[in-house]
């Protein structure tokens, strides 16, 4: 179970982030190849000398007989003396002898050295583009070294067993081995990386998250949409309904004051609110929604609200003595305030607003409230909550890290708010397949007749008799 979990971690991985983890890869092998063929378009040819090591010489023995009991025990001679063959000193005299105009650096290029695994023996690769020159400086480089082991006295004899023979034909490299080397290389960096940031983004993506991270039942989940309130996607309009009814039978037994919030702002809590609002005027009731965030009140811009027409209704004594704004939708009434109060928590936690709350119960089915987010105003929030039936805890998909949220959601608990579910908003459909949820509502064109089908908007202050 967990193999099959890892395997669909990854899969999700590779689908949100496909385009770098894929297309880099193919990009990166194609210039290896590239870069490959301009590389071999000349052609380069290889001569091999094979040295075999002799046995160490007695002053050498002496110096150490435990270390040169332990070689000759072991063929471990060749490996020992191997780097001596790409030594400055060696190489330098092979420059010298043939006259080549190379520097060390780049006569250190052509060559390679091995010793044979098990073996005394010694193998020296030379390639370069002239075959005749390849096998001089193999053969050349196999006798300077063996001046030099001998020189310094480490050794008796080193034998070449094979002198290089200019070769005939021109090695072939096998480019696709590099393409492929590089594309799977570059392809396992990537996937590692998008799994490394992966994990260290901790934001809230889907319901699972929601639900082990909070601990909290998630009753709606709402597509991301760029149309306007007025004009929602049918699959959001759906989704709308679905939350509608949820809400509708999970508060059947209490009092329908419900408060909208979320960890902070860009979430899209306001917009939600509102058509929250809308979707249950759909179903026959009606609806009060207050702009409870006079920090940064923004329901009369959603609901297309002159600034003019606003006041402080919270000041009143009560919501028959305040004013209620009447919206361009039947049946639903905004409560707000006018220009931005210089003591909001006051405002709030006046006795004036719990009237208006009480009076609102009766004069509605139901009382939506759009708070501030919670971190943003958590002395608000606080208040506010004391004051509803319900909470509403809207959560952006990919847009609050868990602990955040986890945070906000506990001060909603220490304050005794009554929590029903959350709301995953701004879900990516591509991303979770949330079109299979639904099927096909209405069209946007019947949604906005049915909705306004008045012939002018009202949207003129109204006292409102209980």
């Amino acid at each position: 179970m967990e193999i099959e979990l890892d395997l669909l971690f990854l899969w999700k991985i590779f689908k949100k982030r496909w385009a770098i983890v894929l297309i880099l890869p193919i990009i990166i092998a194609f210039i290896t190849g590239i870069i490959g063929y301009i590389a071999t378009s000349k052609p380069m040819y290889q001569a091999i000398t094979t040295l075999v090591m002799g046995n160490p010489n007695e002053s050498f023995q002496k110096k150490d007989q435990a270390d040169i009991t332990a070689i000759l025990a072991s063929p471990e001679m060749a490996k020992i003396f191997e780097p001596v063959v790409k030594s400055r000193n060696v190489e330098q005299k092979v420059i010298d002898q043939l006259n080549l105009p190379l520097k060390v650096e780049e006569f250190n290029s052509k060559i390679e050295v091995n010793s044979i695994q098990d073996t005394d023996m010694i193998v020296i690769n030379v390639i370069d583009e002239n075959p005749q020159l390849a096998a001089d400086i193999a053969n050349t480089l196999a006798e300077k070294f063996a001046e030099v082991v001998i020189e310094i006295k480490k050794v008796d004899t080193v034998s070449v067993l094979d002198r290089a023979v200019t070769p005939d034909e021109p090695i072939n490299v096998n480019i696709m081995k590099y393409v492929l080397g590089a594309f799977f290389i570059t392809l396992l960096i990537l996937l590692s990386l998008a799994v490394f940031i992966e994990m260290l983004d901790n934001k809230l993506r889907n319901a699972g998250d929601v639900q082990k991270v909070l601990d909290l039942p998630v009753i709606g989940m709402i597509p991301y949409d760029t149309d306007s309130l007025f004009n929602l996607n049918p699959l959001v309009s759906e989704a709308y309904r679905t939350l509608c009814t949820n809400v509708y039978f999970i508060t059947k037994n209490v009092k329908k004051r419900i408060m909208v919030t979320s960890t902070g702002p860009r979430e899209g809590k306001s917009v939600l609110a509102v058509n929250l609002a809308i979707s249950l005027v759909q179903t026959g009731k009606r609806v009060l929604i207050i702009d409870a965030n006079p920090r940064n009140r923004i329901l009369h811009k959603l609901l297309k609200i002159n600034e003019e027409v606003l006041f402080n209704a919270f000041e009143a004594d009560s919501l028959e003595q305040g004013r209620v704004v009447q919206t361009r939708i039947q049946e639903l009434d905004l409560f707000t305030v006018g220009q931005i109060p210089p003591n909001p928590e006051e405002l709030l936690d006046s006795d004036n607003m719990k009237r208006t709350l009480a009076d609102a119960e009766f004069a509605y089915d139901f009382v939506i409230i759009d708070s501030p987010p919670i971190l943003a105003a958590m002395a608000d929030v606080s208040i506010l909550a004391q004051m509803v039936d319900s909470v509403i805890f809207v959560v952006g998909a990919n847009e609050v890290h868990q602990d955040f949220a986890l945070e906000a959601k506990e001060q909603l608990v220490r304050v005794g708010a009554k929590i029903i579910g959350v709301v995953l908003n701004k879900v990516d459909l591509k991303a979770n397949d949330y079109k299979y949820y639904f099927n096909n509502g209405e069209s946007s064109n019947e949604r906005k007749t049915r909705l306004f089908n008045r012939s002018k908007i009202h949207n003129q202050p109204r006292q409102l008799s209980i």
